[in-house]
């Protein structure tokens, strides 16, 4: 039989989940956004000695996506051991390594002298 105890539990759990939810609906759409500005400059610091082709922000976005999709998921559950806290390392993930390659990025165009 349940206690009250563990109904309450199930409810704070419930909610959680309906919480983080309602975050990844809006976080996901964000961190899309934000790889697709990250990589339209990379691109356009890097390719064109390579190629003549320059991307807008939407072209950028969409070769983003289709990287995702061709990658799979990049964050891996076994890179944390805080496992209570799995999803927002999730989250911060998906902004942290495209801000440290934009980081990187910026720093090799900037010492290649344009």
């Amino acid at each position: 039989m349940a206690t009250s105890n563990d109904d309450s539990d199930d409810a704070i759990k419930a909610i959680d989940t309906l919480v983080l939810i309602a975050l990844l609906i809006c976080f996901f759409p964000l961190s899309i956004l934000w790889s697709g500005y990250v990589f339209q400059h990379v691109w356009n610091w890097f390719a064109p000695p390579f190629t003549t082709i320059r991307l807008g922000y939407a072209q950028a976005i969409g070769v983003s996506c289709l990287v995702g999709l061709l990658r799979g998921h990049q964050y891996r559950r076994d890179q944390t051991t805080d496992k209570p806290n799995e999803s927002k390392w999730a989250m911060a993930w998906t902004f942290i390594m495209p801000s440290v390659i934009l980081l990187v990025a910026y720093l090799a165009h900037a010492s290649m002298g344009h």
